[in-house]
């Protein structure tokens, strides 16, 4: 397998945040495959993190894109 690790000035310089957004994080009223993941991804992770569910002393966050909201949720919990 070619390739490497790809530094942050290159994610940078060809990262279009406001492109990501539209894409995978915005909502029309209208259903959709995309929206219905992410609800669905929401709404597990509440569950994991929330009250009651998986508590711990590190968390390790491995490939999950420019998104924060993974990390977001599980913060109170480690």
């Amino acid at each position: 397998m070619e390739g490497g690790f790809t530094g942050g000035d290159e994610y940078q310089k060809h990262f279009l945040p406001r492109d990501c957004l539209a894409t995978y994080y915005s909502f029309d009223g209208s259903p959709s495959p995309e929206a219905e993941i992410l609800k669905f991804n929401l709404e597990y992770l509440h569950k994991t993190f929330g009250p009651g569910g998986l508590q711990g002393d590190m968390l390790i966050d491995i490939g999950s894109g420019p998104t924060i909201y993974q990390v977001l949720a599980a913060c109170e919990s480690f």
